[in-house]
């Protein structure tokens, strides 16, 4: 059996991606100290999505963030979005209208990593 079948290993090098996991944690960390929540409105007529954030006095809104739209089941559905800052902690992007389901949204920085969960009904 053992000759004949692979052993399951998935991940060749797990020490490099236990070190990219754990750089993913302090980005979510970092989100959390700057007290980071988002508003996500989307507009299928226009193809836009709108993103407002919330953030403590230490949190300095960036001109450009990037969202990913991550359906949970579906990975070709995938979609990512540049957004620029419209002022007034307002993001603007492009987006196609995203199909009936579950949802998970990231919108990050390089330093910070914000993750939500979002339902198109």
């Amino acid at each position: 059996l053992a000759v004949s079948t692979s052993d399951g290993l998935v991940v060749d090098d797990y020490y490099k991606k236990g070190l990219e996991i754990n750089r993913t944690l302090e980005r979510d960390k970092k989100a959390t100290a700057f007290g980071l929540e988002a508003d996500v409105t989307l507009n299928p007529a226009l193809k836009e999505v709108v993103i407002t954030l919330n953030a403590n006095e230490d949190f300095t809104y960036p001109p450009q963030l990037k969202a990913s739209f991550l359906n949970a089941t579906r990975a070709g559905q995938d979609q990512l979005v540049k957004l620029t800052y419209t002022g007034d902690r307002t993001y603007r992007g492009n987006l196609e209208p995203l199909h009936i389901g579950k949802w998970y949204v990231q919108i990050e920085k390089d330093a910070w990593r914000l993750t939500q969960l979002l339902f198109i009904e």
